[in-house]
């Protein structure tokens, strides 16, 4: 809620609107529990949801700090490769993201130095009305075209014997993480299958059945896609020869929720690529 409070000051809507919202939801639930439509249980849970929104909206905080601290290592070229991308120079953002591995550093650096305190800094500025959605969108699929350049030089790993499939939820168009995260169990030996967004669950089951992957890993970036992430997880559990399979979710629901993967029936989560990968990798030596 205090994302939403941030989003919409700064689209000029002020807080009062989004409080009084909220308090109507409050009089309309009351009004159908007097008229016995929902118990007392589920008011109960309900108001908790709400008058935690109220107390987020009513927070007077609506500061939200860059993701780039250019105080690290990688944090001055992080900030220079966004701000080329903000000003349409993709070509030169490549240049860079090359010039930085012949220095030296891993693709792994690239991914989590860069590309991923990047991505999450679009998404502030977006949030905060600093650039468009189509901005937003140019800047994270030109991210998605360097990350493919970089592609051959991840198929150089040696296999490990493992397979893991990764794909988004339903309709979540944010594939850029968990394309990161299947990049990174490639690079570390896993035969990774990316599915991106808007497979169907059928297809996705069958995928897991003919490469016979150990491993599910199922993105959300939206809080209401949630439930369709849990769909998925129980359509899986319910497939034959699939007891052995793990299953691990992650996105931003899931690191506001250190808990919310057990409630959805995974088996494991992780906040990033790399301990996702580590994870695994503890789960399967």
């Amino acid at each position: 809620m205090q994302w939403v409070k941030v989003l919409m000051s700064n689209l000029g809507i002020h807080e009062k609107y989004l409080i009084t919202n909220i308090e109507i939801i409050k009089e309309v639930i009351s009004e159908c529990a007097s008229q016995g439509q929902i118990t007392k249980e589920d008011i109960s849970v309900v108001f908790e949801y709400l008058d935690a929104g109220l107390m987020a909206f009513k927070n007077e905080d609506t500061f939200s700090p860059s993701y780039i601290d250019k105080s690290t290592e990688y944090g001055e070229l992080a900030g220079q490769y966004l701000d080329l991308l903000t000003e349409g120079q993709k070509k030169e953002a490549s240049y860079l993201i090359f010039e930085i591995l012949e220095e030296g550093a891993s693709i792994k650096d690239i991914y989590l130095n860069i590309f991923q305190p990047s991505q999450y800094e679009v998404g502030r500025l977006w949030q905060t009305n600093k650039i468009s959605v189509a901005k937003e969108h140019y800047i994270t699929a030109s991210t998605q075209n360097i990350m493919s350049q970089l592609y051959p030089r991840i198929m150089t790993q040696q296999k490990n014997g493992h397979t893991v499939i990764a794909t988004c939820i339903g309709s979540e168009l944010h594939e850029l993480g968990i394309r990161m995260v299947a990049d990174f169990f490639e690079m570390d030996g896993w035969d990774s299958y990316y599915l991106g967004a808007n497979t169907p669950a059928s297809s996705i089951i069958q995928m897991v059945k003919d490469t016979n992957a150990q491993l599910v890993i199922i993105s959300a970036t939206l809080s209401i896609n949630v439930h369709k992430l849990k769909n998925l997880i129980e359509d899986l559990r319910r497939s034959k020869d699939l007891d052995d399979t793990k299953i691990m979710v992650g996105g931003h629901p899931f690191n506001i929720d250190p808990d919310l993967w057990e409630k959805v029936g995974a088996d494991l989560s992780a906040p990033d690529a790399q301990q996702s990968m580590e994870v695994a990798n503890e789960l399967f030596e």
